[in-house]
This record gives structure tokens, sequence and C-alpha cells, in this order.
């Protein structure tokens, strides 16, 4: 199932700081670094259109309207006229019938009317569609709170606080009382719907309350680890809310921006584009960080992981045996045989001189053999998942550069977007772990030693 969201909107209205709950930010970057380990927690259920609390509402609002043709609504010194149209009625329909917002608006009412909240009080919480206004100007509001009032009771106490927003957009990460979640599919998408979250707490709180309000059937709600297509869902609507937070380079930012936007346009070629770019940004960082020194302009990604590697490789290789030029020893026997030396003592020398040259050279021969045989032991200052995921990076925006036959579909663009954020988080703990006054090559060999322990 493919959705997509609007990265425009996406925060828009929100401090991320005061939509987050609790713990939320930790366990949001916990999936971001590794959707496979945190994992997500799952709800899915089937959504009850005309039944429930949706009849009961229906119900008043007919009483209302029987025999009128028109309606008029009073909001404060201002008066509207509505006029009951066949159109009003099927939208009024869609929203008690198919919109989550219009019940939690319906109850966010409720208890904001019960807490003396006023209208000015009640913020953007209370940004409600005209269509759901003018529902809750026709309702009887102490016959549904008697009716339903488990369902309020749970409501106060599980989903609302005093910064509950009733808006529920896809692509935003929304808060209850009991925590964070995100949306994936509701009711006027399909009959069955999808909402993840970091924990169980607030999927529960939603699960229970569609219970009580009668809205919901056959769900399940199970912590999700695989498969990885519905893991990665989410990934980049999730990474757009926080970005901000997981790269502390501000320069990074407008890439990271275009490529969330590219992706929210189905541009997969260029969101993953974006996200290589920054990625060689990176490895530039790394490399320069590590090694003092400029590197040339316009490498690919391919070509900075390849020069980190060929200059850390060099602290690591072993000095091939050296021989000597066989011409030198003629010249030294031709001056053995002409001076005046012990004829005995130059010999000598000499056959030492031949020997050591002839296991020079069987040295350096069987040391080539063997590279043959058995591949020489690679040194790298990246752990074994980062040269992985770089190596995804790299194949991705190879493709996507070269618009090859590999293809380049929200998979790959989540995938890269993955990538590029375990390589900046890894890159950055890295960093706070060096011990900075240690000479060059000291440096390095410690990251070879750090990130390749078995």
């Amino acid at each position: 199932m493919q959705y997509t969201s609007s990265f425009r909107d996406v925060g828009r209205g929100q401090n991320v700081d005061e939509v987050l709950v609790g713990g939320a930010l930790k366990k949001i970057t916990n999936y971001l670094s590794d959707p496979f380990s945190s994992g997500l927690h799952k709800l899915s259920f089937e959504w009850v259109s005309e039944g429930g609390i949706s009849k009961s509402v229906m119900s008043m609002v007919h009483r209302e309207v029987a025999g009128k043709d028109h309606i008029v609504l009073v909001s404060g010194k201002r008066e509207r006229k509505i006029n009951l149209t066949e159109d009003w009625n099927k939208s009024v329909v869609e929203f008690v019938e198919d919109k989550i917002t219009f019940l939690l608006s319906l109850f966010d009412f409720m208890v904001r009317r019960d807490e003396d909240i006023s209208e000015d009080e009640r913020g953007e919480s209370f940004g409600h569609h005209e269509v759901t206004e003018m529902v809750l100007d026709l309702l009887d509001y102490d016959v549904l709170r008697n009716e339903y009032n488990e369902a309020y009771i749970y409501f106060f106490e599980n989903i609302w606080d005093s910064k509950f927003r009733t808006d529920l957009p896809r692509g935003k990460i929304h808060r209850n009382k009991s925590g964070n979640f995100f949306i994936v599919s509701g009711p006027l998408d399909e009959t069955n719907c999808t909402i993840f979250a970091w924990e169980e707490k607030p999927l529960k709180a939603i699960r229970d309350f569609l219970v009580l309000v009668g809205k919901l059937e056959n769900s399940t709600l199970l912590p999700m680890f695989s498969p990885e297509e519905e893991l990665f869902e989410p990934y980049p609507d999730v990474l757009a809310f926080v970005y901000s937070k997981i790269f502390t380079q501000q320069h990074l930012l407008p890439i990271i921006r275009k490529g969330l936007e590219r992706y929210d346009e189905h541009n997969y070629l260029d969101c993953v584009g974006s996200m290589g770019i920054a990625g060689e940004d990176i490895l530039t960082q790394i490399y320069e960080t590590l090694f003092r020194e400029q590197l040339d302009k316009g490498l690919t990604t391919g070509q900075l992981l390849d020069e980190i590697q060929r200059r850390v490789g060099t602290l690591f290789k072993a000095p091939e045996p050296e021989i000597s030029d066989v011409a030198n020893l003629y010249k030294e026997v031709k001056e053995g045989l002409e001076g005046s030396g012990d004829k005995g003592e130059i010999a000598l020398q000499i056959i030492r001189a031949l020997i050591g040259n002839f296991h020079n050279a069987d040295k350096l021969l069987f040391g080539k053999i063997d590279k043959v045989n058995r591949p020489e032991k690679k040194h790298s200052i990246f752990p074994a998942r980062i040269q992985n995921l770089l190596n995804d990076l790299i194949r991705y925006r190879n493709a996507a550069a070269h618009k090859s036959r590999v293809p380049i579909g929200p998979y790959e663009a989540r995938r890269s977007a993955y990538c590029l954020v375990v390589l900046f988080m890894w890159w950055d703990s890295e960093k706070a772990k060096v011990s900075w006054n240690s000479d060059v090559q000291q440096i390095i060999k410690d990251f070879v030693l750090r990130n390749n322990q078995k």
C-alpha cells in the first residue's frame, strides 16, 4: 500500500517539540537509524461506516432539520444561512460516518465544554472543517454524553490533553495523551485502516476508543519487524518531520529537504540524486577530517569511498622485500678481484648478498601467489553495516545518475534516505569518540580497530 503526503504540510502549524510526547524523539530516531531493530507497532482494523455513534449523530441531525429547507447557525455575532440541499446532506453523511477527525472533534468539543475552555483558548486544536462545525451546532451533547459516557471517560483519560489536535492528516506525526502515532490509511481511503506507532500504548488508546463508539471491528495490534517494504513505508514522511533534528549541519538541510520534496512528487530519481549528493558531502568531510587535506571537487560517491579506502590501506600495507640489482653485484665482484683487499672476505660478502637477494625474490614471488589464492585483508574505517549501506547508496546513486536499467522507485528512494541517515549518525557519533590530540595515522588506525572488531 503506497501513500503520499504533501511535504509542504508536514509540521505546518506544529512545533515538533510540542507534538512529540515523552521520549518520542528518541524512539523515532531509533526507528530511523535501525528500523529492523526498533520495529513499529501496527494497528489494522475495519472501519464501521454507518454504525455506532454515527447512527446516533445522524438521527439527531435529521431530527433537527426535518421539514426545513434551510437552517441558520449563529456563531457569536455572525449568522449563517445553510441551504439543506442533497449535496449538503451527502457531505454531512461523509464527515459523520467516515472521518476519524469528526469523532475526535465531537469528543474534544464535549471535553472542552465540560472543562469550560473558551473558543479563544481552543486555538488550532479546534481547527474543524465547516461541515464538522455545522454538525456540532445541531447536536444535543447531554444526550450523547449519557449514551457514550464510557467512551467519553476513556477519551478524557487516554486520548485528550490540552495540546490535543483533532485534525489528523496523513504525512504528519500526531499525538494523543498516550503517545505518538502515524496514519497510513484512514476510512476515507478504504475500509481497511492502518496506523503505525513506535509503541503500543497510543494505538491501544485509539483502538479501545473506537470500539467504545462502535466504529471498529476485526482489529489486530502487533509489533512489526518485517517485511522490509512495509516497515519502511512511512520512513520518508517520518524523516520529513524530524530531519532538522537528525542532521545537525545546517548546510545539509536544503539538500535533504529537496530530496524529500522530490519523493513527495514521485520523482524518485531526483530524490535518490539528492540523497547521493548529501552522502558525497559526508564522505568528503570524512576524508578531509581524517587525512587533513582537501579533495578534488567533482568526485562521485563511489570515487570518494575508493579514495578513502585506498588511503587507509596504505597505512597498513607491509613494505615489499627489497631486491638488489644484480648488475651491482657484478660490479662488486669486479672491484673485489681487482682490488687489494681480502678476497675471501669479499667473496663472503657477495655470497651473502646473493643469498639475501634470492630470499627476497622468493618472498616477493610467493607473496604475490598468496594474494591470488588468498585475497589481501582490507582495512576500513567503516564497520560492515556502514560499508554495506554505502554500497547500496552508491548503486542507487549511479542508477539514478545514469538512468540505467536498475529500477528506481519508492523502495529505492526510501532505502537511499535510510542509508544517508545511518551514515550521518555514524559519522556524528564517531567524531565524539576520537582523541583529536593523537597524530593522524594513530587516529585512523584507531578508527579501523574500533569499527572492525568481531
